[in-house]
């Protein structure tokens, strides 16, 4: 019988405990940063501090927080701690989902499977998503486009702000780095860079992916002069860049760039480009905005709202449906998505 731990004595703890299953796992602790929570009992199990962690022997550990789900993660990872499965993760790696199958009963593997078929739909929109996704319009160009060009990203790629590397399946690469700026949370799998020099020598990578980043960096001429320097001659950059959307992430959304203000930066900095595309036409991006205007002003927060989910269906098949009629008016759109080669 497998012995796990579990991370965080909050409000999911209940629904986690409901997940698990009792047959072929133990449930040997309850760990948690807050003191005043250790000593009490969940059922007949005691709550502690985590340094109990490095004093007894446990086959997996669950982290039941959703909100400081990474913190607790690379903390733990600090530690020399393996076998971490972040419940309420946005993503899960095979080995994350292997140690979900031998610790969860039919319940939480259904939950797993809806969860992982949500964050999928996030970054790989199907027909269903037109239903259900408020970002649908967006989403869909981005995924069509660096799909259409996966092509130019292999050999050694940088991901550079990579995130959580959603588009890396697409691409067949011999390494894929992720870089990321300075933050107080790590991940042991990017690399984090002061936000003017990238940590690589000259001409390490065959390939770049950048995607909306652009817009979030305040001296992009100096950083466009680092990706330069760290592509090899005659490397590529898949590069995508929004033209029409609400600011976001402020205060750091620095600028928006036209068809031609995105070639005419990239020329200016050494780059020859090779196709220059534009997602999405004026009815998406009407529609696109709209959904936004839901989302975030009109029921920001309330994503089991019925208004919401009605309001996201009928403004993404009217959407469809007019840009099918419309589909040459694209001096309104969406996004940019430019192929361009090192000279």
């Amino acid at each position: 019988m497998k012995k796990i731990v579990l991370f965080g004595a909050g409000g999911n703890l209940k629904s986690v405990l409901n997940y698990i299953d009792f047959r072929h796992v133990k449930v040997i602790a309850i760990v948690d940063h807050d003191q005043e929570k250790w000593g009490m009992r969940i059922g007949a199990i005691r709550v502690c501090s985590p340094r109990l962690l490095k004093k007894i022997r446990f086959d997996y550990i669950l982290i039941t927080s959703s909100v400081f789900a990474e913190e607790i993660r690379i903390e733990l990872s600090g530690m020399g701690i393996k076998n971490i499965l972040p419940v309420y993760a946005a993503q899960l790696c095979p080995k994350e989902k292997q140690i979900f199958s031998e610790c969860m009963n039919l319940y939480g593997k259904a939950v797993l499977r809806y969860r992982m078929l949500r964050i999928r739909q996030e970054f790989y929109p199907s027909a269903i998503s037109i239903c259900i996704h408020p970002y649908f319009f967006a989403r869909k160009g981005l995924l069509k486009y660096i799909r259409e060009n996966r092509k130019y990203i292999g050999g050694k790629c940088l991901d550079f702000g990579c995130g959580i590397k959603p588009y890396q399946q697409l691409f067949s690469t011999e390494e894929y780095v992720g870089v990321e700026i300075e933050s107080e949370i790590k991940d042991p799998g990017v690399v984090y860079y002061d936000g003017k020099t990238l940590p690589f020598e000259n001409d390490t990578f065959d390939s770049i992916l950048c995607s909306q980043v652009f817009e979030h960096i305040p001296n992009l001429d100096e950083i466009i002069t680092e990706i330069h320097r760290v592509l090899k001659p005659g490397g590529y950059v898949l590069l995508t860049a929004p033209f029409v959307y609400p600011e976001h992430l402020k205060p750091f959304d620095f600028r928006r760039f036209t068809q031609n203000g995105i070639q005419m930066f990239m020329e200016s900095h050494g780059f020859s480009i090779l196709k220059c595309h534009k997602s999405g036409n004026f009815s998406e991006a009407i529609a696109q905005m709209q959904n936004v205007f839901i989302c975030e002003k009109l029921f920001c927060g309330k994503e089991k709202s019925l208004f919401r989910k009605t309001g996201i269906f009928f403004i993404n098949v009217k959407g469809y449906l007019l840009s099918k009629l419309y589909r040459d008016e694209k001096d309104l759109y969406l996004d940019n998505i430019v192929v361009a080669r090192k000279k």
